[in-house]
């Protein structure tokens, strides 16, 4: 049975999913795409169709088709929090024996109740420490020079807090990415948890990082929408 021209530009659109940003930041020429994909629209429909009704269909696809996917983020979006945490460092490592031992030893020391941090990601290949800077010169201490393979002080820590679920929604992360990318700011490190997560930049980025990240959110928050990042 032959298909109507919205639900075959829905289906060619929908198997095209390298376009989502392209079309996030209206930087599509609708008539060329509607040429590109005019073939596979009129072999599915069964007759020939005009490139201006594909516009059309592709204009009304894609936006029904972006709300239904990115509601959902945006409802996370908006109601998520930042905190900015400085004084941090973080150092990338090769594994070595012992080493997970005497990092664990190491984060014992970490007084948690009046706020001193130290988070380890521990691979099988790859150790990552995130901390305060007063356990720097401690950590280096457990490990020989060629054991390091990046080390940087002077990083801050941007923590954004999230309701549970939301990593189950496609665009979550991405949108915090996006943000930080389009000002051109440098993530060293990335972790997160079931609703927190954190990215590590310099000092230099971090009050930017924190401003561009916390007017988004507004952003989301006062117009139920996303907002382009150079905005």
């Amino acid at each position: 049975m032959a298909m109507s021209v919205s639900d075959a530009v829905e289906e060619v659109i929908g198997e095209m999913q390298f376009l989502g940003l392209p079309f996030k930041y209206d930087l599509i020429n609708l008539s060329s795409l509607a040429r590109f994909i005019h073939a596979d629209v009129e072999r599915m429909v069964g007759k020939p169709i005009s490139i201006d009704a594909i516009i059309m269909a592709i204009r009304r696809a894609y936006k029904e088709m972006a709300w239904k996917e990115q509601k959902k983020m945006f409802d996370y979006a908006s109601k998520c929090k930042l905190i900015l945490r400085a004084g941090f460092f973080i150092v990338h490592l090769k594994p070595a024996p012992g080493i997970y031992n005497a990092l664990l030893d190491l984060e014992k020391t970490v007084n948690w109740a009046i706020g001193e941090k130290m988070y380890l990601l521990l691979r099988s290949d790859e150790i990552t420490v995130v901390g305060n800077s007063k356990f720097f010169e401690p950590l280096l201490a457990l490990v020989q020079k060629e054991e390091i393979l990046s080390r940087q002080e002077e990083v801050t820590v941007l923590t954004v807090f999230y309701e549970p679920g939301a990593l189950e929604v496609p665009g979550l992360m991405s949108f915090f990415t996006e943000q930080l990318a389009a000002h051109g700011i440098t993530i060293l490190g990335c972790f997160s948890t079931y609703h927190i997560a954190s990215f590590v930049v310099h000092d230099a980025d971090a009050a930017k990082a924190y401003d561009k990240l916390d007017k988004a959110i507004r952003r989301v928050q006062q117009r139920g929408l996303e907002t382009s990042p150079n905005l």
